[in-house]
Order: structure tokens, then sequence, then C-alpha cells
């Protein structure tokens, strides 16, 4: 909402009937008493049960619910609750100068505590005690810790679910990307339960307390009190309130003070020279006279609302007004308290921490003030009837906690990597950026676990598997229609005598019929141009989307190129199922322009593995990923020949609905940009995100970067001219039934037979020989370059056996031998990556994007190429029919030869 203010200005129409304003008088017009809004119906999704003062909607229901709950929030009230909020701050002060249970000795640092865990286990403590009577302690005990993180948890999909409430009614979708987020809200809703009947059992006893307060507490118009479900509802209001809300006003409060030593210095000095002891700071006069500590509770509360977002409201009626902009009826308006706060015209030097803002009488404050009073445009609790009831005690615990804190000891920043958490990342999106910026949901310095590095990696796998089953169930009865459509063409304008009146398998031309060299001439033009268009998109647009996935994320890269593919095989069967001119098939790489189609979507799947994965681990997870994929290859043919013999369009529409839920799962990918970076300095927000190269002076330096350097430039250059030999595989189907007279279905099981051979190689003989050379003490780029160079041989000799047999069976003994160098590609890519990053370049993203368009690029001249090879290999007959495959023995070796003359770096090598 903020960045849509940047842009449009003050006033934005976020959906079809939704206005977001970014002025203090629109605040106002919004949420002041008696104006003619309601709360939204959106935040029916928020309900469970039973509405409460949060979610209910009706005017007249929510002032009885307020009328009651603010009796436990009244002046005489939050006076009686300052001796259990002080026992907690003495508690909590004395767990932070602690090392291991024990107190630290005067004048040495504690150990460094993560503040925003520490905070959510003071509020916990505080709310349950104050308002339920209760005292659990999870400063000191860990039993009740997972309810803080509950609470964040099911905050994203309440967050979501206000803005889309209609997700809601589609429970399979709100399981599906929620799963986490209702499971921290049903263990939620246990502990609510847990601690209502401790309440009401302490409660029964004393009747004491604020929940004593609620349970006995009546309507003062009407009399009546809450009953069972409501008291349920407004508790579990009140925990969050109580606990995350306040929890993140206090961390952002000490983080600020840590990354504003002058500000710090201040309020500490405030502090101290108004109390003489611990034992004097307490609610009062002279607690109210520490104008700077309350300024700076403020000024974090401005910078990092604990409610950052929109709370909406519906015009009520026609004609209402809103800073002079006409609202209608039944529209929802809302002011979106960050963007408010961040107001350049309210507060200047919106992001910088200013306490002094808030001392209107001080002349500090001048040049910090805006062209209204801060007040007007602060919100951190809202306004009106609406506003949170709770802000009187959340105020008590701000100011007690960090009076207590900052008389007590002193407090900085950690060093190391530690020191960076809480802040934004230099290297994250625009907005997340800010490293002197608390960040109240994410802490993107905080480096994955290696459970996480697991997981992503497994998704890749996962959603690489799921695209690649769909694909490759397709393949064989793709090619089969391409050949019946061929074969029904070239019989009409001849012989009109064996067409039978029907296609695709009931009632077709037999296939033996369409081995004639005329059709799978056609066959083999169709196959190869296919893959020169397929190779445009990556050859135009790999610069671009890697420079995209460098600077604004992976995971969007990789779900566009999912997309663009399934919707590439939409197009191809469409075609087919129309019986269009099969050349139309060719347009199905328009669509491959979203994502930037395989090449690219395969290059940017390297690029977040290379983000998770330590170099000497890079090669060996390439190897075990490309198995796993390989699962399909394994899996896909024979379901496909099994399927085909009942329709060829069944194992079609299959695979594309396949291939759709591959594409939904890598939604569900994380992010992994932030972790190719180093955080570094504090840096300078133009220089992050203003002054950004255009991608065109990106392209050019990634190409000076690649071909500035000798070695590099001859790794990508003998993966393009692979890629050259490689693609004659594309054309074994054909090969194999027209050769050796086997049926499509049939040879389409000798890919499974690949697929079993590459997956055994890739899962255990390469890793083990990488373990034994690792264990030998060779360097990681030796090892890679070794496995590269064997491979390499392997897939010449594959190729020459391919070429030469006259038998089917050293045929697929050739497969298997080409088959056993499938650890090349991966090798080389590995090698490549420690090269680069040995130079000190680390836009990993960019560097595989061109490789990529310099692959798609021999990949395009190869298709044309080789399907003339095999149309001349087919006029010529006999032994001739291999050409293609001779043709990539030659190619291959030349790349053999030069790896065998490659060297490493010597200052590299010294380095590994």
């Amino acid at each position: 909402m903020w960045r849509c203010h940047e842009k449009f200005g003050p006033y934005v129409r976020y959906g079809p009937n939704e206005l977001i304003v970014n002025t203090a008088s629109g605040l106002k017009d919004i949420y002041s008493h008696g104006k003619k809004f309601k709360k939204s119906t959106k935040y029916s999704a928020m309900v469970h049960r039973a509405t409460n003062t949060l979610t209910e909607v009706d005017k007249k229901k929510h002032g009885k619910k307020r009328r009651l709950i603010s009796q436990a929030f009244s002046d005489s009230a939050l006076k009686s609750y300052e001796s259990v909020v002080l026992t907690h701050v003495k508690q909590l002060c004395s767990e932070l100068i602690s090392a291991e249970g024990k107190p630290v000795a005067d004048g040495v640092w504690a150990p460094a505590k993560n503040m925003s865990r520490w905070c959510d286990y003071f509020t916990f403590d505080v709310m349950t005690n104050v308002i339920f009577g209760v005292n659990w302690s999870a400063l000191k005990d860990s039993k009740y810790r997972s309810i803080p993180a509950s609470i964040e948890k099911s905050n994203v999909r309440i967050g979501t679910l206000i803005e889309s409430p209609g997700m809601k009614g589609w429970k399979i979708i709100d399981k599906l990307f929620f799963q986490q987020a209702i499971q921290a809200r049903d263990g939620f809703i246990k502990f609510v339960n847990e601690i209502l009947r401790e309440a009401m059992r302490v409660t029964s006893k004393s009747g004491k307390g604020a929940f004593a307060l609620l349970t006995t507490a009546k309507d003062p118009e009407t009399g009546e009190p809450l009953n069972i479900k409501e008291l349920g509802g407004e508790s579990a209001t009140l925990v969050v309130a109580g606990t995350d809300t306040t929890s993140t006003a206090l961390a952002a409060s000490l983080f600020y003070l840590c990354h504003y030593p002058e500000s710090y210095k201040r309020v500490a000095e405030e502090v101290r020279s108004a109390f003489g002891t611990l034992d004097e700071i307490h609610l009062g006069s002279q607690l109210s006279q520490c104008i700077f500590l309350r300024a700076c509770i403020d000024e974090a509360m401005r910078l990092s609302p604990s409610a950052p977002g929109a709370l909406w409201r519906e015009a009520e009626d026609d004609g209402i007004v809103v800073d002079n902009e006409y609202i209608p009826k039944g529209m929802d308006v809302a002011t979106c308290i960050y963007s408010l706060h961040h107001n350049s015209e309210c507060y200047p030097e919106p992001f910088s921490f200013r306490p002094e803002r808030w001392l209107l009488n001080d002349p500090s404050s001048t040049p910090y003030r805006g062209i209204v009073s801060p007040h007007a445009a602060f919100t951190p609790f809202s306004i009106g009837s609406r506003s949170c009831i709770g802000k009187g005690l959340a105020y008590v615990e701000l100011t007690l906690t960090l009076a207590y804190i900052l008389w007590s000891f002193d407090f900085e920043i950690t060093e190391g990597q530690h020191g960076s958490i809480g802040g934004g990342d230099p290297k994250s999106e625009y907005g997340r950026h800010r490293i002197d910026e608390f960040q109240i949901t994410v802490h993107p310095a905080l480096p994955l676990s290696q459970r996480q590095r697991i997981s992503v990696v497994t998704l890749c796998a996962i959603a690489t598997l799921i695209l690649d089953f769909g694909v490759t169930v397709i393949d064989a009865p793709k090619v089969r229609m391409f050949e019946s459509i061929i074969c029904n063409a070239y019989y009409r304008n001849r012989d009109n005598s064996m067409l039978p009146g029907t296609v695709y398998g009931h009632g077709d031309i037999s296939e033996d019929q369409c081995k004639i060299q005329p059709v799978q001439s056609a066959l083999a033009n169709i196959i190869g141009w296919q893959v020169l268009f397929d190779g445009i998109p990556a050859i135009l647009l790999a610069i671009p989307y890697g420079a995209f996935s460098d600077s604004k994320g992976r995971k969007p890269v990789v779900v566009c190129c999912f997309l663009g593919l399934t919707l590439s095989t939409t197009w191809i069967l469409f075609v087919c199922w129309a019986n269009l001119p099969l050349e139309l098939t060719w347009f199905s790489s328009v669509f491959q322009l979203i994502g930037g189609g395989a090449i690219v979507g395969s290059a940017v799947m390297e690029t977040i593995i290379t983000d998770v994965v330590s170099d000497d681990q890079r090669s060996t997870v390439f190897f075990i990923l490309q198995a796993t994929i390989l699962c399909s290859d394994i899996l896909a043919p024979p379901l496909s020949s099994i399927l085909m013999t009942k329709n060829v369009w069944i194992p079609c529409v299959l695979g594309l609905f396949i291939q759709l839920s591959g594409t939904f799962l890598t939604m569900i990918l994380p992010e992994t940009l932030r972790l190719s970076q180093t955080t570094g300095g504090a840096g300078n927000e133009s220089s992050m995100h203003k002054d950004k190269p255009s991608i065109a002076v990106q392209f050019k330096n990634n190409l000076t970067s690649i071909f500035g350097n000798r070695k590099i430039t001859s790794l990508v250059v003998s993966l393009s001219v692979l890629a050259i030999g490689n693609e004659s595989i594309d054309f074994l189907l054909q090969y194999v039934s027209k050769r050796y007279d086997w049926s499509i279905a049939k040879a389409a099981m000798l890919l499974s037979l690949r697929a079993t051979v590459e997956a055994l190689l890739l899962l255990t003989i390469l890793p083990a020989l990488m373990l034994i050379l690792s264990k030998s003490g060779m360097p990681t780029m030796s090892r890679d370059l070794l496995v590269a160079r064997m491979s390499c041989v392997l897939i010449v000799l594959g190729f020459a056996t391919l070429a030469v047999s006259s038998q089917v069976t050293p045929a697929i003994i050739g497969l298997v031998v080409y088959t056993c160098g499938a650890g090349f590609q991966a090798a080389l890519m590995s090698l490549l990556a420690s090269l680069w990053k040995s130079n000190d370049m680390n836009n990993l993203g960019s560097m595989y994007s061109v490789v990529a368009m310099i692959m798609a690029i021999g990949q395009a001249i190869a298709g044309p190429f080789l399907s003339q090879t095999f149309a001349w290999g087919l006029q010529l007959g006999g032994p001739w029919v291999g050409l293609p495959f001779f043709t990539s023995a030659c190619i291959c070796a030349m790349v053999g030869t030069f790896l065998w003359i490659f060297s490493i770096p010597a200052g590299v090598a010294a380095t590994e």
C-alpha cells in the first residue's frame, strides 16, 4: 500500500470497491466518532464461533461489548496492575543479564539475546497474569513459548483473508496455502480454552483481576453480561493484542535505540537522572516527566506500527466525503497505518528515528515537524470508537519496561551476523532493504538452517519432477499424433483408399504404413524447427529474466517459466485436437516468452540450489536433483505406452493436468535471493535501489564478466557446443521406430531404460566417486573437471555406437553408454559456478541466465541442423539413418578434446 501511494499519490483505488487514503484529514474523516462508516464486512473472515470487539460489525453490539471490556482497562484498573507488570519487568531484566541461568559479573557484557523473542515471552507473561490471573512464566519455562509464534503464523492467514475474504469459502485452497497457519490457529484456540478454564478457577477463588471484572461486568445501559462464547472471543482478542502488538512495540523501541546512539544516550540520561534507585520507578508524575522516553516509544511505533495495514470501513450512506473525495455507499475505505506514518508531508525524514519531532515545545523538533502536528497522523492504536481498548495498558508496559532497562544497564547491537537480526537486508526487495528499519514479521538476515536448505532443494526437485513427468507422459503420444496427422495428409493427397475415416487410435492408418521416408522427413522437420523456436525465448529473455532474478527474486521467474511451459503444451494439444496444420505448433514457443522456457527455468533452479548449497556439496546435489527428476523419465514412458493402447489422448490430458499441478507447486517455493548475498554495510538507499543499472547495462556487464575471462569463456562455449550434440537424442523415438521397426509406444520404453540408468548413475556411482575423490584430498574444482572429462568420453562412445548399430541390441548398449555421461552438465555447471565465485562475482542468477542464453543459441542451431542431417540420412537409407548421432559424436569429441587440455587457473587451485 505504501508503494501504491508512492506511485499514485494520496488517493489510490486499491480494489474494485476499495479506496485507501494517505492523509491526516482522511484519517479523521474515516475513523473519528460519529462518522457514517461501519466496520467492513471483510472482518467476518476473522470470526471464529462468536464475534468480539475486534470483529463485530454492528455498531450497537460493538458498543455493548466495548462498554463491558473497558471496565477492565479503566485508570484505576491500570493502577492496580502496576505491581504485576513490575514483577515481570524485573524478571525480564534478570534474564537479560544472565548467562546459562547465572547473573554475569558487573562490567561484563551478557551473552547476546534475540530481543524479539524475549519481548514475546515478557508480554505473554504480563498478559496472562494481568488479564487472566495466571502466571505461566514463559520467561523461565519454554512450555508456552510457542504461543507467540502461533499468533504470528496465524496472522499471516488472517491478513490474507481480510483482503480476500472469499478465500475462506474455498476450503481446499485455504488448507493448501495456509496449512501451517491453520495448525497454528488450532493450537492457539486450544491454548485460549485452556487459559479460560484456568482463569475461571483462579478468579472464582480470588475474585480479583481483569478477568474477574470481565465475568462480572454488566452493560451500564442494558444490564447484560458477556455470555460464555463472547467471553471466549474476547479472550482470544486480548491474548493477541496483549502479546503480539506490545511485544512488537517494545522490540522496535530497543532496536531503534541501538541504531541511534544519540537518542539512546539522551533517553538513558533522562531516566537515570529522574530516578535515584530502581525502586523509585513506578507510574506517576516522575515517569510522566520523562518526555523523551515517551517520544522514543511513539517514534518507534510510528516507524514500525504493530498493525501496519489498512483498517477497512464501509460507507453507510451515499454522499459521504473523505478529504474532499466523494465516497459512494457500500465502498470500503481505509488509511494504511504504515503509509500514513511514513508520509513525508506529516513526518519529514519519514524513515529516520527522530524522537525530537514529538517534543513540540523543544526547538530541536522543528526540522522534523510536517505541515500538521505529528499527533494528527499518529494512529498506532487507531482512533475513534474502534480504537484499541488496551492502549493504556500498552503504554504502562512500555514505559515501565524501558525505564527499568535503561536505568539498570547498557545495551548495544552484538557483533557478527546476528547483529543484523531484526533489520532489513540491502539485497531484499525495495521496502525491505533498510538495515536500520525494524522488520515486524521477517528477519531476512537469519541464515537458513540445514533442514530449511534441504526443504528448498526438495521443493525444487518435486516441482521440476512433476513438470517433467507431465511433459514426458505427453512426449510419445505427441510424436504419434504428429506422425498420424502427417501420414493422413500424405495419403489423402496420394491414395484416399488408405484413409480409414478417423484419426488418433481407432481406425487410424496403421503405424507401420507411416514409416515411409516422406512422412518421417516431414516429422523430423516439425520436431527440428520446434527445437529452434523453443530456444528463441531463452535467447531473447535469458538476460532480462536473469537480471530480474538477481534484483527482485528467483521465485517469480520460476513460476512464470512453469506457467509458460504449461500454456505451450496446451497450445500444441489444441492444434492436434483441431487437426490444424502442424506448423502452427511452432507458435507454442510464444507462450514460453512467459518465463523464458525450460532453459531459463533450469538455470534459475540451478541458481536457487547454488544459493542454499555449499560449494563442496553443489555438484553432488546437482547429481541427486537430476536423478530425482529422472523418476519421471522412468515412470512416465511405461505409463504413457499403456495409456496409448486405450486412446492417445488419455496420456495427453493427464500430462497437461500434471504440468498444471507443478505450476501451482512453484508458488510455495521460498525466495532465496537474499541468501546469495552477504548483508554488508549500511549502504545507501539510492545506491542500493534507485541507481541500479539498466538491463542493457547488466547484459553488457555480464557478457564482459564471462568473455573477459578466458577460462570461464571456454567452459561456457563447451556447454553450448555440447548442447548442439545432445539435441540428437530428441530424435531417438523416431530413429528407433524407423530403423528397427519398433512402434513409437514400444520405443518410448527406451526412454524409461535411459532414465533408470541415469538415476542409478547420479544417485550412486557419481556421488560415491565424488566422495572418494574428496577423501583423497582432490580439490572441488578438480573433481568437477575430472567428472566432466570422463562423462564427455562416454557421451562420444555412446553416440558413435548408436550411429553404427544395425541391430537394436548394440543400439541399446550405445544408449546406456551415452547415458553414463549424464553427469557432464552438472559437473561443468558446478565448476563454472566455482570459477565465477573465485572472481568475487555474486550475481549468480545473471551468470546462469547468460549461460542459458548461449546454450539456447546452441540448441536453436542444433534443431534444424540435426533435423536436416536426419532427413539426409533417411534419403541415403541404410546405416546413414544414424547420421545425426554420428554428427553429435564428432561435435562432442571436439568438446572432450578441449576439456582434456583445460586446466584450472593456478591462483584459484592454490586457494581451494
